[in-house]
C-alpha cells in the first residue's frame, strides 16, 4: 500500500489508523536521521514498515542541526582507517542521492604549519582522504594576499596556515525529513508525536508495542515482528522498557555552540579553526547569522541542557577573536547557546568505545537498539540493521526476505544534478524569483519547489519575503503543513524553515503570522494559538544567554 496523498496531518493520522490496525513485518521507535534512514532501508526491501517518534523528526536529535562541516582528516584520526574511509565514502554517496541538501561549500581550514614534516604530512593525509573516498582532490594552500581577498578578517597567529578545499554542509534535520517522506510515499506508515509506552510480550518475545499519541492522548498498540529501537538520546531508555534489569550502555560528548550576527563576523567561507592541542572550531555562515560550533568538550551526563556551559561560550569568543579580532566579539553578541551531544556506546568497564560509529544490540526478547554517532554512516549503518533483521523475518517467521539494498543509488525526494538545477534556476528567473529565493528554495526543496511555489498560484502574496533580508517566503509555512507533517509551530521554525537559528531576532517578529497562517490548517482555535506562541517564546528564551 502507497501513502495517500501528502505527507500532511492527514497523513500522520491515516499512519497512526493503520498501526493501530494492521500488522507489520518492522516497527522503527525514534524519527532521527537513523529511525527515518532504516524505515526507508526496510520499506525498500519490501517489508511492510511502520515509524514512530516521540517527538517531530529530528527533534530527538540533541542540539539544533545547523550542518555538519569536516576536513576528512578529523574522520581518519577520531575512528581509524576502516570507519574513517567508511564515512569519507558515505559523504560522497549521500551527497550524490541528496545533493539538495549537501550545500557545496568553499572550506577554509586554518591549522598550524608546525614544521615542514607535520605540514607535509597534514596536506598528504588531507589529499589521502580525498582520494581514497573517491572525492576530487581539492586541496590547496592560499598565500597572504589570496586569503586577505577570500576573508579579509581572518588574521593567521604564528605558524597557522589556511588551506582552501572543497566541502560541504549537511542539514540533518531536512535529511532525516526526506527519509521519513520517502518511505511514507513507498508505504509505510510513518507518524511524529506518538510515544512509546511499553511492548507487548508473547512468551518472553516482543511482538509489538503500546503507544500513545502525544498530541491527543489516546493510547493504541501496534504489532510487529520485529521492533527496531533508533531513539536517539532515548535509546536507552526504550532498552530499559524491554528489561529493567539491564544496564546503561550510552554516554554522550558534550560539544557547545552559538549564534552571532553576520554584520558582528561577516564571512563569506565556513572556515575550521584546528589549533594546536585544541579541539576545533567552525564558523558557519547561514542566513543573517555565523553559527559558531566546537567540537566535542568531553563526556556528560545531562545531555538534556538547553545552555552551552558559561566556560565553553566564553572559549569559542575566545577562539574567533583571536582570529577575527576586528570583531571584538563579546558575550551580549551571543544571540543563541545551546549544547549538542554526540552518542558513544561504552562496554561492561565503562570505557567509550570511539574507534566505531555505531553499535547494533539484539536483546534476548528480540528487541534490535542501533546507535550512530555519525550522521555520514546513517544509510549504511541501516543496510547493516537490515540485514540482520532480515535473518530473524526468514529464520524466524518464515518470510522470503531480500538482502539487497538499493538505498546506495535510489536517489532521495528533491535530487538533481548539475543540468537540472541549472534548468530549475532558469525557471524561477522565469517566474520573476529572486536568485537568492531560488538558491534557497532549491537548497531546501530541491526539485520539489514546484510544490511550494503551487500553493501561491492562487496567493501571490505568499510568494512576498517573510523578512528582508532573508530567502523564505512564505508558501513554505503552509507548505510545511501540507507536504511536510509539521503540527506545532516549532516544527516550522526550527526543524523546516530553521529560522530559529538563521534569523538574528529568531522568528519572533513573524511567528504570529506564522500562527495565523498554519491556524485553518491544523484547525487551531485562539487558545491554541496562543499557546503555540507562548511555547516558541519560551523556547527562544531559553536558548539565549
Amino acid at each position: 500500500m502507497s501513502g495517500t496523498g501528502s505527507f500532511s496531518p492527514e497523513a500522520r493520522a491515516e499512519s497512526i489508523h493503520r498501526i493501530d490496525h494492521e500488522g507489520f513485518d518492522v516497527l522503527v521507535v525514534g524519527g532521527g536521521v537513523m529511525g527515518c534512514g532504516i524505515t526507508r532501508e526496510a520499506t525498500l526491501r519490501n517489508y511492510k514498515t511502520a515509524l514512530v517518534s516521540r517527538g517531530d523528526f529530528a527533534s530527538e536529535a540533541n542540539g539544533h542541526s545547523f550542518g555538519l562541516v569536516r576536513s576528512g582528516f578529523d574522520r581518519l584520526r577520531r575512528y581509524g582507517l576502516r570507519v574513517g574511509l567508511r564515512a569519507l565514502r558515505e559523504g560522497r554517496t549521500l551527497s550524490s542521492l541528496a545533493g539538495h541538501l549537501f550545500s557545496p561549500r568553499f572550506l577554509l581550514l586554518v591549522s598550524q604549519r608546525e614544521d615542514d614534516l607535520h605540514s607535509r604530512a597534514h596536506r598528504l593525509g588531507l589529499l589521502l582522504c580525498d582520494l581514497l573516498s573517491g572525492s576530487p582532490a581539492s586541496l590547496r594552500a592560499l598565500g597572504d594576499g589570496e586569503l586577505g581577498e577570500a576573508e579579509p578578517l581572518l588574521r593567521l597567529e604564528g605558524a597557522e596556515r589556511a588551506l582552501l578545499r572543497h566541502g560541504y554542509v549537511v542539514d540533518g534535520d531536512r535529511l532525516s525529513l526526506s527519509n521519513a517522506r520517502w518511505a511514507y510515499a513507498h508505504g509505510a506508515a510513518v507518524a511524529n508525536y506518538v510515544a512509546l509506552v511499553g511492548f507487548i510480550k508473547d512468551g518472553g518475545r516482543i511482538v509489538g508495542a503500546h503507544l500513545r499519541d502525544a498530541l491527543t492522548g489516546e493510547r493504541f498498540g501496534c504489532r510487529a515482528k520485529v521492533v527496531v529501537n533508533a531513539a536517539g538520546q532515548d535509546w536507552d531508555d526504550v532498552r530499559l522498557l524491554d528489561d529493567p534489569s539491564t544496564s546503561r550502555r550510552l554516554r554522550f560528548t558534550n560539544a557547545s555552540n552559538l549564534i552571532v550576527k553576520r554584520d558582528r563576523l561577516p564571512l563569506s567561507h565556513t572556515i575550521v579553526i584546528e589549533p594546536k592541542g585544541g579541539r576545533s572550531v567552525a564558523t558557519v555562515p547561514l542566513g543573517n547569522c555565523v553559527a559558531v560550533g566546537q567540537a566535542d568538550t568531553g563526556h556528560v551526563e545531562d545531555h538534556g541542557s538547553t545552555h552551552a556551559s558559561a566556560p565553553d561560550v566564553a572559549h569559542l569568543l575566545e577562539v574567533v577573536n583571536r582570529h577575527f579580532p576586528s570583531s571584538s566579539l563579546a558575550m551580549e553578541d551571543v544571540l543563541v547557546s545551546y549544547p549538542s551531544s554526540r552518542p558513544e556506546m561504552v562496554g561492561r568497564s565503562r570505557k567509550p568505545r570511539v574507534a566505531t560509529d555505531h553499535a547494533i544490540l539484539l536483546s534476548p526478547s528480540g528487541l534490535f537498539s542501533v546507535v550512530c554517532g555519525e550522521l555520514l554512516t546513517y544509510r549504511a549503518t541501516a543496510e547493516e540493521l537490515m540485514d540482520m533483521v532480515s535473518d530473524v523475518l526468514h529464520y524466524g517467521h518464515g518470510m522470503r526476505v531480500s538482502f539487497l539494498s538499493g538505498s546506495s543509488f535510489e536517489p532521495l525526494e528533491g535530487s538533481f544534478d548539475e543540468e537540472l538545477r541549472k534548468s530549475m534556476l532558469a525557471d524561477m528567473t522565469k517566474r520573476g524569483l529572486e536568485a537568492g529565493v531560488a538558491d534557497h528554495l532549491l537548497s531546501l526543496y530541491g526539485s520539489r519547489y514546484e510544490e511550494v511555489l503551487s500553493i501561491s498560484e492562487a496567493d501571490h502574496q505568499l510568494r512576498e519575503k517573510m523578512k528582508p533580508g532573508l530567502p523564505h517566503i512564505w508558501a513554505e509555512v503552509p507548505y510545511s503543513v501540507t507536504h511536510e507533517c509539521a503540527v506545532t509551530l516549532e516544527d516550522v521554525m526550527v526543524r523546516r524553515l530553521h529560522l530559529f537559528v538563521e534569523d538574528a531576532e529568531q522568528g519572533l517578529d513573524v511567528a504570529s503570522r506564522v500562527v495565523e497562517t498554519m491556524a485553518p490548517l491544523l484547525g487551531w482555535d485562539e487558545g491554541m494559538k496562543a499557546l503555540q506562541l507562548s511555547l516558541y517564546r519560551r523556547l527562544v528564551a531559553e536558548s539565549r544567554p
